[in-house]
């Protein structure tokens, strides 16, 4: 499911109590379209984390992060 996609420690971060601290799927149909287009699935939600962390994969125009925001709960 999407939430999945916008936030990949959903799951652990409910189980740990720490559900505040997770990143809700917005539905703004972005994955949606760029899987429509045959690109690479990611989250809107990602690229609204800093772009400068340390270890991320972004693609090649520099605009979009390829992995999820990690989590250091």
């Amino acid at each position: 499911p999407r939430q999945s996609l916008a936030d990949p420690d959903w799951f652990l971060k409910l189980r740990l109590g720490a559900g505040d601290e997770i990143r809700v799927c917005e539905y703004t149909n972005y994955c949606e379209g760029l899987d429509q287009k045959h690109k690479p699935v990611t989250c809107k939600l990602w690229d609204r984390v800093s772009l400068e962390e340390p270890g991320i994969r972004l693609t090649a125009d520099n605009r979009r992060r390829m992995t999820a925001p990690g989590w250091r709960g």
